[in-house]
């Protein structure tokens, strides 16, 4: 199932370039994001901080003020007895306020999380709508290049082995962007 999730998510960022290419004056962007996801539910309290990896591709619809970024990552948790990995395909709309080559933003948008539990005698999986909010800043280091640090807190409630377990936690990255 991964790897079709995986093979969808990324026609359906290619096949989102026109929207991500609103003008020719750099106001289309790709994103590469890593870091740290930590579960702040109490469904998953033993369950310790993992890895987060998301690509995303957006556009500009006010120049540097207002984005739209679509989405795909993929992020992991475990406990001794049990991991839980989460691939999320996200819609984010980015208001920020440029000083400079300085970018800060805020975020507020909602996904598709495809969740799949594994643990000693059982392997379940469901896919469930949540939503997320976050802040972040980007510094544009040479034309068209951009560095940036990205904290999100998302909130999901997959049915896995027959009872709702929510998956909110909290995410931090680095970022690595290219406008176009």
């Amino acid at each position: 199932m991964k790897k079709t999730v995986f093979a969808f998510s990324v026609a359906l960022i290619i096949a989102s370039l026109p929207l991500a290419v609103h003008a020719a004056d750099r106001n289309g962007y790709l994103v590469l994001k890593g870091g740290l996801f930590d579960p702040s539910a109490n469904d998953l309290d033993n369950f310790g901080t993992g890895y987060n990896a998301e690509i995303g591709m957006g556009g500009y619809f006010i120049p540097r003020i207002l984005a739209l970024e679509l989405g795909v990552g993929a992020f992991r948790s475990k406990d001794s007895d049990q991991k839980v990995d989460t691939v999320p395909i996200l819609l984010t709309a980015k208001g920020s306020l440029p000083i400079g080559n300085l970018e800060p933003y805020a975020e507020a948008g909602v996904g598709w999380y495809f969740v799949r539990t594994r643990g000693a005698g059982f392997d379940d999986d469901d896919s469930v709508a949540g939503y997320h909010v976050g802040l972040g800043l980007n510094v544009e280091v040479v034309e068209g290049i951009f560095l940036g640090v990205e904290g999100r807190h998302l909130w999901a409630k997959p049915e896995i082995l027959g009872r709702d377990i929510k998956i909110d936690g909290y995410s931090a990255t680095a970022n690595l962007g290219f406008r176009f």
